[in-house]
């Protein structure tokens, strides 16, 4: 309670295994996210874990996948966004394009990436996804 009075937006990282604590921050949240990686087993992940959220809490939660790490296929051999789009439906929130380069300079200067690269590409995907101004 005190955090959402002292911040607009929140980002809770809960892992699978999670506490009991977690349940009354689900339940509480105004969004949830699955974030997973633009990888077969990542997507059909992600779709598991919303399906396993949706039988828990029901209608008190509407869980939507974030695809991390996407990057386009160049000659249309690899996963494509429209496969993406199939596994997860609705579930699906967007997209963040990889860019490992500029998130691995700000993890390892320990600044967020947009003190490196102002209006990067995580940054304008992570907005339209959550729904604030780039």
């Amino acid at each position: 309670e005190f955090a959402l009075q002292k911040y607009t937006n929140l980002v809770v990282d809960v892992s699978r295994s999670a506490e009991k604590w977690a349940n009354n921050v689900l339940q509480g949240a105004t969004q949830v996210f699955v974030v997973t990686e633009f990888t077969v087993p990542g997507l059909k992940s992600g779709r598991r874990l919303v399906n396993e959220l949706r039988d828990r809490y029901g209608d008190d939660i509407q869980p939507k996948v974030i695809v991390n790490k996407y990057q386009k296929s160049l000659f249309g051999s690899n996963l494509s966004s429209t496969e993406a789009k199939e596994l997860l439906g609705t579930y699906l929130a967007g997209f963040i394009q990889d860019d490992s380069r500029l998130v691995n300079e700000a993890i390892n200067r320990g600044i967020p990436t947009t003190e490196i690269k102002k209006n990067n590409h995580i940054q304008k995907d992570l907005a339209k996804i959550i729904g604030v101004k780039a």
